[in-house]
């Protein structure tokens, strides 16, 4: 048809022709980008949306271990210890040393607490870099933030251990079959320990740390809740 038309010096119509067949061609092309991009957007949306599911049971999980292990047992711990401490200096003294030795030996089993929580879900969307597929700008920042000091308050708190374990498990006959001390002689002596100094020493210690403990879990627990609040209520 071009060549008939250009044979016949109908030109005006050649180019009209042309530019019909170029416009074709590019809402072709626009219509398949298009498409292409929508593509993408679904498979962004749906990446996002795995991960969103993935960073709320990490969150959840997160927020429950710090309530269990150190926001609920605080007032307990300190309590013991401050108990402990008066013993020490001869301004109580002990009505059951089985009660007495049991309490202090929580410290050494189930207050025990790793900040090493759940990070997998974010660790990969950071080495993949499927962080950027999380639209909001603003609760990127905030899980940054959030992840950075979880891993600064577990540095923290490897280098600032108190010693009441290490102190326990040197001065304790500790049966682990029975997972008690083995004799009521025993707790007699492991009793006499606690007027030692360097068991006042501990106990200073882990009060302090306990405090300082209970303060980043309240932070830590009020930035995790935040970020499921988000996630709970934005339109993903």
């Amino acid at each position: 048809m071009r060549q008939d038309l250009l044979l016949t010096g109908k030109t005006g119509k050649y180019l009209k022709y042309a530019i019909g067949e170029i416009i074709l061609v590019v809402i072709g092309i626009l219509i398949a980008i298009s498409i292409n991009n929508w593509n993408e957007y679904q498979k962004d949306r749906k990446i996002e949306s795995i991960y969103l599911s993935g960073l709320k049971k990490e969150l959840i999980s997160d927020t429950t271990s710090i309530s269990q292990y150190i926001i609920k047992p605080y007032e307990e711990k300190m309590n013991i210890l401050k108990k402990a401490k008066d013993f020490y200096r001869g301004s109580s003294e002990v009505k059951d040393t089985a009660v007495m030795v049991d309490n202090i030996g929580k410290f050494n089993g189930g207050w025990s607490f790793n900040w090493t929580l759940n990070t997998n879900v974010y660790k990969e969307l950071e080495s993949t870099g499927n962080l950027r597929k999380i639209r909001d700008s603003k609760f990127r920042q905030e899980l940054s933030k959030y992840y950075s000091r979880l891993i600064l308050v577990q540095q923290i708190t490897d280098k600032s251990e108190s010693g009441i374990r290490h102190f326990l498990n040197a001065n304790s006959f500790y049966d682990s079959k029975l997972k008690k001390i083995e004799s009521e002689l025993d707790y007699h002596q492991l009793i006499q320990q606690f007027k030692a100094d360097e068991f006042y020493e501990v106990c200073n210690l882990e009060l302090a740390q306990a405090q300082l403990m209970y303060n980043w879990a309240l932070n830590m627990k009020e930035r995790g809740t935040e970020l499921l609040k988000t996630i709970d209520n934005q339109n993903w």
